[in-house]
């Protein structure tokens, strides 16, 4: 069972641990991993994905075509940030 998806970074300089949590409604987003032109790029909103768990985002990830969106916070400041696998730590139990 996988208990959380991490991974490093920073906001404005400060060390922050961005995490996998839920979206308002209880989901969890990916992006497809796509060009960088206006409207192809992940963040676009045809280009999210949503699901359920963490172990069908794992899977998507998996597949190296999806971007997993991770929240980070820091003094009351709010981010996300769009993570490939390779660059994310899997904790499981």
């Amino acid at each position: 069972m996988i208990v959380d998806i991490v991974a490093k970074g920073s906001i404005y300089g400060n060390t922050t641990t961005f995490r996998c949590e839920p979206n308002k409604d209880g989901l969890f987003e990916l992006s497809k991993i796509v060009g960088r032109k206006t409207g192809t790029r992940p963040q676009s909103l045809c280009n999210k994905v949503y699901v359920e768990t963490k172990e069908e985002a794992l899977k998507l990830l998996l597949t190296n075509k999806y971007y997993i969106s991770l929240t980070g916070r820091y003094s009351g400041i709010h981010r996300k940030s769009l993570r490939r696998i390779a660059t994310c730590t899997i904790v499981k139990i």
